[in-house]
């Protein structure tokens, strides 16, 4: 019989995936009920991860793909129905900007298992947290998307620093350890 704890936070983090994939093409009077839905399967799964004891680097990259796939999916069918400005993009996503461009820039330098092993930030939960918030918001109470931008911005913009100080300690750290060659 197969085990199903090790799976489920998985197959939740996957279903934001289908999800995301879904979102474009279902009637706009459904998209509360998916963003609260993907909300949901976004704190269940590491939860249940976590109580379970059944955390894996595996599962964490599934959650955070999932993540960022129906973020950045439901950034584009909310600007292209006018629900959100194209311009606000790249506050919104401060953070996942710049865990890619790390990203990229360690594996080009052949450092990727020590990203891997990266464990998420509390800010960075924070942050998305206020993306799901402004999601909410955006379909919920229009009229207060100043606010929800804001917050979400903030939270994402924050939590870009503290993994770009992370970064740099670890650069730093890694540059520290490596020995010098002493020629003269």
């Amino acid at each position: 019989m197969i085990r199903l704890k090790p799976v489920i936070p998985s197959l939740l983090s996957a279903l934001r995936l289908v999800i995301a994939l879904i979102f474009p093409a279902v009637p706009e009077k459904y998209w509360l009920w998916l963003v609260v839905f993907a909300a949901i399967s976004d704190v269940l799964d590491g939860w249940l991860a976590r109580k379970w004891q059944v955390i894996s680097w595996q599962g964490a990259l599934v959650d955070a793909i999932a993540d960022k796939f129906f973020v950045l999916t439901v950034l584009f069918v909310f600007t292209l129905s006018d629900r959100f400005a194209v311009y606000w993009i790249p506050l919104v996503l401060a953070r996942d900007l710049l865990v890619a461009a790390t990203a990229g820039f360690l594996a080009t330098r052949g450092l990727w298992a020590e990203f891997k092993n990266t464990r998420s930030r509390p800010t960075g939960k924070i942050a998305t947290g206020g993306q799901f918030i402004l999601f909410v918001i955006i379909l919920a109470a229009p009229t207060q998307i100043l606010s929800g931008l804001i917050l979400a911005s903030t939270c994402s913009i924050v939590a870009a620093f503290d993994y770009g100080l992370l970064f740099c300690k670890f650069l730093s750290t890694r540059h520290s350890a490596t020995p010098k060659n002493n020629t003269a």
